[in-house]
């Protein structure tokens, strides 16, 4: 066990560019204590534990990699850690430990809709804001529209909606909310109507997607049924302009508007990037 968590380890140091600039002796170093480590905790597979082995090393090695880090960044008044908050694209430079994942996440965009899974706590919102969106923004530059919205318990997620593309100047809050919840490609045209002219691209990001599973009521579960419908909609249209991303944890499998709806449980449980 011990020789093949040491391999595991040895591969994905190899293919983390946070560690890149780390000299190889001091990784040597902090190899066997950060091993054995690993094997005194009860880690559901050898994959598991190697990962979380490449981000302790990480943060043992960081003072060996402070010099990646401009000096603007190093003063006492600048911590890299927001404790509890997620990080930001504002706090990117901070985010490290899922280059990895950011790469396969980005080679997955070819898709008309990409999910990040994962429980409660380990990041996605930080992966998405601080290491996917900024590598997109790279990548596609200023002739792309970004948009993130936030499903919240308690607002009803369709009119919730309505309201923030409204602000993005998709229409009056009445007209979006009419679009939604009459037509099943409702959300597909005000997102057209925020599509850069020319051959610009749309990045709609969708981050507590497990909160619109949330509430029982009939008007709760018409508003979901209705966001559900147009976003798989768009996932049948799979306009080449449009990149939808869920943010998600995966408490909601048994609920029957999901289990209803085969190509969301795919998109979700088969074609997902899990955390």
């Amino acid at each position: 066990t011990t020789i093949e968590l040491a391999r595991t380890i040895q591969q994905k140091i190899l293919h983390s560019s946070d560690l890149a600039a780390a000299p190889e002796e001091r990784i040597l170093e902090q190899l066997q204590p950060t091993i054995q480590l690993m094997l005194a905790d009860d880690y559901s597979s050898i994959e598991h534990a190697a990962q979380y082995a490449v981000q302790i090393l990480y943060v043992q090695l960081s003072d060996d990699l402070k010099s990646a880090i401009p000096e603007r960044y190093r003063g006492a008044d600048a911590c890299p850690y927001p404790g509890l908050a997620a990080f930001s694209e504002g706090t990117a430079l901070f985010f490290h430990g899922r280059a990895d994942d950011v790469r396969t996440a980005v080679a997955g965009l070819d898709r008309t809709m990409l999910a990040i899974t994962g429980p409660s706590g380990v990041g996605k919102s930080s992966f998405i804001n601080a290491g996917l969106l900024p590598e997109i923004r790279r990548q596609w530059g200023e002739k792309a529209k970004y948009l993130s919205f936030r499903l919240n318990t308690g607002i009803e997620p369709l009119s919730d909606l309505a309201h923030y593309l409204s602000e993005q100047e998709a229409g009056p809050p009445k007209q979006l909310s009419a679009a939604l919840s009459q037509r099943d490609d409702g959300l597909l045209e005000s997102l057209q109507k925020l599509r850069p002219v020319g051959d610009g691209r749309v990045l709609f990001i969708v981050d507590q997607f497990e909160e619109l599973f949330v509430g029982e009521g009939q008007s709760r579960a018409s508003e979901r049924q209705h966001f559900l419908d147009n976003l798989l909609w768009i996932d049948v249209q799979s306009p080449r302009w449009l990149t939808i991303i869920i943010a998600t944890r995966e408490n909601f499998y048994e609920h029957p508007d999901y289990i209803g709806r085969p190509r969301l449980s795919q998109i979700v449980q088969d074609e997902n990037i899990p955390l």
